[in-house]
């Protein structure tokens, strides 16, 4: 496998708002992974084009200036291509390629990992005992035991990885990944991902405890708890923190956290997005009265018409218009931004208003693209779910798609997201089993109005064409009267035609 598919953490573009992810750093789960050693992965779980890569980025950055970690050692991994079908080298060079970056540290104490290391790069390279090659398994287990080596050298300290793009894994890939990365967090490892998916299980708990000081009645769904291995009682962590143990009276040394994974949803919050998209526009057409704190430019002639008194919409309403359209998702706001950074005008705004940006149509045709260099049975199931799922803005029944789908080998609705690369979520809209549906207003758009010719034909081979009327019985013509005249068939009730100047027979 080209080693190029594994890339380090890209440089944080100019035209990022500085304060976007504000809240992602003060998140509870993000904070309480940065500062305690867990046994959990955190998730963080984003769409298409809702920022996975830059909040990668700037999360790197966070915990390289964050005085608490930045003499610690960080590993960044971005998985930048569709992974080639070679499992095992994919395996192997993401191993190696992990030892390399956790050497960059000064917090390495007695690192004796040098000795497993040199005898992997003499298997993998020199082949001084095996002209042939070495087996695989016996590379791994190098490679390893000098990752093992290294990270016990840590002495109790911190050591993170980040990785990102963990979708252009095929399943069996990321099956195998999983694996190494549960090893490395029993190894003491400190594990972020992001991803598409939020396909991974998780039971709904909420505190048990009677002295929550939290009402039974308000207390929210937990996404970090303790349950005792006992009695199965939820403690919430503020709970534990204040010494509020098992109520049943169990010690506390029988609370565990027993989930495998915490998920962060990459959502902008409103004031956020609304702060953005004043900062973007100011920054591209000088002071129109947003209140940004963007580095303002004289006014552009679009600027100009928009803060003028003979502007049909206020710039106010310009504003909101991306707000509403964008529903949280900052690549669709961008999309919308860079529209109006276009136009000239308030007439040219006003004119493709109802227009899908090209911008977003090309994010979605190349997104399609990865769907369809798929093996011919997921690609198959995946457009034919996409089609599936424009019919109805509330997407489509698992148990109704897998009907549709019933020549495929669909074991769960997991399948189903898993090949159709995050265009698909799922949800619980009024319905008692999970829909699948569009993962954002835009692209339901996209797919019900035939943008793409492959989503139009599987929509086709699920949907065959249906005559358009339905077949009528023909009858006797009905009885015409002076004030009525009507008919219920086309055809004369007369077993020929007459024609002029003939004559019946007899």
């Amino acid at each position: 496998m080209p080693r190029s598919s594994l890339q380090s953490v890209k440089r944080i573009s100019s035209d990022i708002f500085p304060s976007i992810y504000d809240w992602f750093f003060i998140d509870g789960a993000f904070v309480r992974w940065r500062k305690a050693r867990v046994i959990w992965p955190l998730y963080c779980i984003g769409s298409p084009g809702a920022g996975k890569t830059t909040l990668f980025s700037l999360i790197y950055r966070y915990l390289k200036r964050h005085p608490e970690t930045q003499n610690y050692p960080i590993a960044d991994i971005c998985i930048d291509r569709e992974v080639p079908p070679h499992d095992v080298y994919f395996i192997e060079d993401f191993l190696e390629t992990l030892y390399h970056k956790l050497s960059d540290t000064t917090v390495l104490k007695e690192d004796h990992s040098d000795d497993a290391y040199e005898e992997y790069a003499e298997m993998r390279f020199l082949l001084k005992d095996a002209p042939e090659g070495y087996r695989a398994k016996t590379r791994l287990q190098s490679l390893r035991e000098a990752l093992n080596s290294r990270l016990n050298a840590l002495k109790g300290e911190r050591a993170f990885l980040l990785l990102d793009g963990i979708d252009r894994c095929s399943p069996t890939q990321r099956l195998l990944l999983d694996n190494e990365l549960s090893k490395l967090l029993e190894a003491g490892l400190s594990i972020l991902i992001t991803s598409r998916l939020a396909v991974l299980e998780r039971v709904e708990a909420l505190c048990e405890h009677p002295d929550d000081p939290v009402p039974q009645y308000a207390r929210l769904s937990l996404n970090m708890y303790y349950e005792c291995c006992i009695c199965e009682y939820i403690v919430c962590v503020p709970c534990k923190d204040a010494k509020r143990s098992c109520p049943n009276g169990h010690e506390e040394l029988h609370l565990h956290e027993t989930y495998d994974h915490v998920n962060i949803n990459i959502a902008v919050p409103d004031m956020a997005m609304k702060e953005f998209i004043a900062w973007n526009l100011e920054r591209e057409h000088g002071d129109l009265g947003l209140g940004s704190s963007a580095r303002k430019p004289p006014l552009s002639p679009l600027g100009r018409s928009l803060i003028s008194n003979t502007a049909s919409k206020s710039v106010q309403k310009h504003a909101e218009d991306v707000y509403e359209a964008a529903g949280g998702h900052i690549g669709m706001a961008k999309a919308r931004l860079d529209l109006i950074h276009t136009m000239d005008s308030l007439e040219g705004i006003e004119s493709r208003r109802d227009q899908l940006p090209a911008n977003i149509i090309t994010m979605f045709d190349a997104g399609l693209k990865r769907i369809e260099i798929q093996p011919s049975d997921q690609r198959d199931i995946a457009l034919k779910a996409i089609a599936a799922a424009a019919a109805d803005i509330r997407g489509v029944e698992v148990p109704v798609l897998r009907e549709m789908l019933r020549n495929a080998d669909i074991r769960s609705g997991e399948d189903v997201l898993e090949c159709s690369k995050g265009f698909l979520l799922t949800s619980t809209h009024d319905t008692p089993s999970l829909r699948l549906t569009a993962f954002h207003q835009s692209f339901f758009r996209y797919i019900s109005e035939r943008y793409n010719q492959e989503i139009h034909r599987a929509s086709m081979q699920i949907n065959p064409a249906r005559p358009r009327f339905a077949p009528r019985e023909i009858g006797s013509p009905a009885d015409i009267t002076p004030q009525k005249l009507a008919r219920s068939i086309t055809q004369p009730v007369h077993p020929f035609i007459p024609r002029k100047d003939t004559r019946n027979w007899t």
